[in-house]
């Protein structure tokens, strides 16, 4: 625990008046971000064409199917609950129903290019046998 809390404070520089700008590397450090999406996949993912070999399925994907949308809700409701602000708990309602209506398109695109991908392999794969 001691040298992965020494990885993160590397990612923060002390002297900046907010630390809210590290939130982004310091959640993906802490919860194996990098080491199973990377940056890449994190913030540019499948739709720019960085696919993985798999869909990964480790932590924290093994817990939910889309850990940084529901890791945001929770924040916007802890917040909302820790000033005590009713305001804050329609908005924590909004960002569940639009991530939620997200995920109904989201969902079966990530697994349509990676079954486009699995298909072209398989074609590419029975043109060289072919030959």
């Amino acid at each position: 625990m001691a040298s992965l809390l020494g990885n993160l404070t590397s990612y923060v520089d002390f002297d900046k008046q907010s630390l809210l700008e590290y939130h982004n590397k310091v959640l993906t450090k802490l919860f194996g971000g990098d080491r199973t999406l990377g940056i890449q996949g994190t913030f540019l993912g499948d739709y720019f064409g960085f696919l993985k070999e798999e869909i990964v399925t480790g932590f924290p994907f093994n817990v939910t199917g889309a850990p940084m949308y529901w890791g945001s809700t929770m924040s916007f409701l802890g917040t909302a609950l820790l000033f005590a602000k009713p305001a804050g708990l329609l908005l924590t309602a909004e960002v569940y129903l639009v991530y939620t209506i997200a995920l109904w398109f989201e969902d079966p695109f990530t697994a349509g290019i990676y079954a486009k991908r699995d298909r072209d392999r398989a074609a590419a794969k029975a043109g060289k046998k072919s030959n």
